[in-house]
């Protein structure tokens, strides 16, 4: 990107990603059971875009649930796990993950992109292309996996007038295999009529 993130956070040791008893049909977490971190956000003049990249080391890229929320308590949902085909693909905090409204591929898409074995001989997710670790959130393609009264929007949408504290949680949907949440990037970049593409993130 060539903007400079507005926020950017890295965790040593990394935050743990609990495992959860949750198996469906019951809920995925929710705030309570994921491990959720606040940030302030400044104010950036014109905002109308923004993108999250995520640095997440877990076993089974279907087991992860991601959200971002605003100042405003607006949320988008960013992963939200059962993702298939590649239910038992990895994440790995060398190769983040990049979300943005108008990427080219589904969040339900990570699991069968890119994949390659690492030297433990485990699939990983954009292992062989990281450059491809782009998705759009859950909330543009599959919306409704909020708790009731939960305002959901597109990402672009959450970015505008952004001033405030924000926070992004993480989750397990699934019993079996644990986490960790290693850090973040968040890009909002100001908007500028004069430049062309200013204001996309």
């Amino acid at each position: 990107f060539a903007q400079t993130p507005v926020v950017t956070r890295s965790f040593d040791p990394a935050l743990p990603i609990e495992d959860s008893s949750y198996l469906p049909p019951n809920k995925p977490p929710t705030e309570a059971t994921a491990t959720c971190v606040t940030f302030d956000v400044p104010d950036v003049p014109g905002a109308n875009s923004m993108s999250v990249q995520l640095a997440i080391g877990h076993m089974w890229v279907s087991d992860t649930v991601a959200w971002i929320q605003n100042h405003r308590g607006h949320v988008t949902v960013l992963k939200w796990g059962n993702t298939n085909p590649g239910i038992n693909v990895d994440l790995r905090k060398e190769i983040p993950i990049t979300f943005l409204d108008n990427a080219p591929r589904a969040a339900e898409q990570m699991g069968n992109t890119a994949v390659g074995r690492d030297s433990r001989n485990r699939e990983v997710a954009c292992y062989t292309a990281p450059e491809q670790c782009s998705f759009r959130p859950e909330s543009e393609d599959k919306p409704g996996n909020v708790e009731p009264g939960t305002v959901e929007v597109d990402l672009d949408s959450l970015a505008v007038n952004p001033q405030g504290t924000w926070k992004i949680c993480i989750g397990d949907d699934e019993a079996g295999i644990d986490g960790e949440f290693h850090g973040f990037n968040v890009w909002i970049p100001a908007f500028d009529p004069n430049i062309p593409g200013n204001g996309d993130a």
